[in-house]
């Protein structure tokens, strides 16, 4: 059978084909309720929703681009398939997060900072901010979400190596 909502599975919950509406829904309003997805930029920017470990001395209180955007794409997966309003909200307020972060600008695209609120060129968080904001652009016709998108992409896209990887990020420290 075709994936969820027609394109791809839902990303957080891992449902895939085996998803319903009710599951989804129950997924991300337990996440909601939870705190983990925040609703608004002010939630994203002042809450403490996550704690991991990281290769470097970066503390849990940082917010990390990768972690805030993926819990953007729960609530794109939910409005994708339940059509309601308020998981589309949510998707929109991870994307003014993102367009807030810092970006290195460059002949050949922008990066968009790994972290808030310092510049951290970072591949993955970079071109999953991008699909993030070209995605919720698709429904709210967002052009500057799309304009940092498209310039994102071709930031790291320039930057494939010949082999198609990527160095992790473009400082020599992250060069594995």
């Amino acid at each position: 059978s075709p994936p969820i909502g027609g394109e791809r599975p839902a990303g957080l919950c891992g449902l895939g084909d085996r998803g319903s509406a009710d599951l989804v829904a129950e997924c991300v309003n337990g996440l909601l309720a939870q705190g983990a997805v925040p609703r608004t930029l002010a939630a994203v920017i002042t809450g403490g929703y996550w704690l991991w470990q990281g290769r470097g001395t970066t503390p849990s209180t940082i917010k990390i681009g990768a972690i805030v955007i993926l819990s953007g794409d729960a609530a794109a997966d939910a409005y994708e398939l339940l059509k309601d309003e308020k998981y589309l909200k949510v998707a929109e307020s991870i994307c003014d997060w993102i367009l807030a972060l810092p970006r290195e600008e460059t002949d050949s695209g922008v990066c968009i900072s790994y972290l808030m609120p310092e510049m951290s060129p970072i591949h993955n968080s970079n071109m999953l901010g991008a699909a993030m904001l070209a995605r919720t652009a698709k429904f709210t016709g967002n052009t500057e979400a799309l304009k940092v998108a498209r310039e994102a992409m071709e930031y790291s896209c320039s930057r494939q190596l010949p082999d198609g990887a990527w160095y992790y990020g473009e400082e020599e420290k992250y060069h594995w």
